[in-house]
């Protein structure tokens, strides 16, 4: 996957605005719920890459828990906690964010019954109003014996809506209703290019192994695929249950077939059926919605999570806000290229909105910090490394303005010298601000955080 500067620079904007807030960072085998007890609403828990043995409850706040290394590197696995992997009940608000995790071993959360208890959304369950969005993550192996509803994930309540995007949901069980997801109660659900899969309700008198609709529950779902799941593949739970129920489909792939727009029911061919990858004579391969966003190479969308172009590399990533310099910008970093150990080297890193015509070094770590310093933050651990130094160019003197750049190609040889496949690193940009009036003479740019790729 390649990622031009033009892209990278928005994708690095973009995440830097988010920045402001405070951030916290999670490796493992660290608490990732102990970062979301310590947290306020508006903050971002970066999750760097392993398997965390633990249940996570957001408690009504406002978060981005994102998984920096994505779903291939990064799994909760919520197995013997009898509960669901992720908790959001308590009305979280529009901006909560799960991102880039595996989510397995979830049982659902308890609810007393005639039957003892039962078990609503082993990997996610949303209820009380809560609005949550889940991106790029696998959902998989969740669910357990009778009483479960909603192997997968659960969003129930009136106000309470589940945003899925770019999601393999695979493997999960229910007993009753929605071996993939239920949405139940007037709560709301929606699916954005995702691939459900392979999911089953085999018992009692529901049966609706893929996406389930119960109690004036509706989902919208648009670009996804649906395949494979025991019983129905998109369906209400049984009368009186089905009162009020909804689905809206649209460029979706549904096995059996399903009303709606631009929908098919032609074998998705799958490339492999471990990341659902699609084969180059998919029909799903450019025949999404036109209008939605185009994928990474530059072609129309495709149906399901996994497009054409996917390679499961993690994007890079900005953290930590920059420190303002002299002229009144604040300087940002991104990136071209692959961080790849084996494919082209042709990795660079960039910084923009830098002092004109200074020094300036590119200080790289194996941890991120959020360490006060000139005035600002360092945003690196100690022990760091200068990795090189440049002129940041731009306006020639006695100017002085924002318009310097750097371009630095970090080599494979030296990305090797920081990790194997999965390894992440930390960098950020140190220039000369002779004029900046806190007296330092020093500028920073905001951080950024890699993951290497094969």
């Amino acid at each position: 996957m390649r990622i031009t500067t033009l892209m990278a620079c928005a994708i690095s904007c973009l995440l830097a605005s988010q920045a402001q807030a405070e951030e916290h960072f999670v490796f493992h085998p660290d608490s990732i719920q102990a970062a979301i007890a310590g947290a306020q609403s508006g903050d971002r828990i970066l999750v760097g890459p392993g398997t965390y043995g633990e249940v996570l409850d957001l408690a009504g706040k406002q978060l981005e828990v994102v998984a920096s290394a994505g779903p291939l590197q990064t799994t909760i696995d919520g197995s013997g906690h009898n509960n669901t992997v992720v908790l959001v009940e308590a009305g979280e608000p529009e901006g909560t964010l799960i991102s880039g995790f595996t989510l397995t071993g979830g049982a659902g959360r308890p609810h007393g019954s005639s039957y003892g208890y039962d078990y609503y959304g082993g990997g996610l369950y949303a209820n009380g109003g809560a609005r949550v969005r889940v991106e790029n993550c696998v959902i998989q192996d969740n669910g357990w014996g009778n009483g479960t509803f909603a192997g997968g994930v659960y969003s129930g309540g009136s106000g309470t809506h589940v945003s899925l995007v770019d999601c393999v949901i695979a493997h999960n069980r229910a007993w009753a209703s929605g071996g993939a997801t239920l949405v139940d109660w007037y709560g709301t659900m929606s699916f954005e290019s995702c691939t459900v899969y392979g999911n089953s309700s085999n018992s009692f008198f529901g049966q609706q192994g893929g996406i389930s609709m119960a109690n004036y529950g509706t989902v919208d779902v648009r670009d996804t695929i649906v395949w494979a799941n025991e019983g129905a593949e998109i369906g209400a739970f049984g009368a009186p249950y089905d009162q009020g129920t909804h689905a809206a489909v649209n460029y979706s792939c549904v096995e059996g077939g399903y009303a709606g727009s631009n929908n098919i029911s032609s074998d998705p061919l799958f490339a492999d059926l471990e990341q659902y990858r699609l084969l180059a004579s998919s029909p799903c391969v450019d025949s999404g919605d036109p209008t939605g966003t185009w994928d990474e190479d530059g072609s129309p969308p495709d149906r399901g999570a996994r497009h054409l172009a996917w390679t499961g590399a993690a994007t890079p990533f900005a953290y930590c806000e920059g420190k303002a310099s002299s002229a009144g910008c604040l300087a940002t970093m991104g990136f071209a290229g692959t961080a790849s150990l084996a494919g082209d080297d042709d990795f660079h890193l960039l910084a923009w909105d830098l002092q004109n015509q200074q020094f300036c070094g590119l200080i790289v770590s194996l941890a991120p910090d959020h360490a006060p310093f000139a005035g600002a933050a360092r945003c690196i651990a100690e022990p760091f490394t200068i990795l090189g130094v440049q002129n940041t160019g731009g306006s020639s003197l006695p100017a002085s303005d924002c318009s310097g750049t750097i371009d630095f190609q970090v080599p494979q040889e030296t990305l090797g010298a920081m990790g194997g496949v999965g390894a992440q690193f930390f960098a950020q940009v140190w220039f000369r601000d002779p004029a900046h009036p806190d007296g330092s003479s020093l500028g920073m740019s905001a951080a950024l955080g890699v993951t290497l790729l094969p």
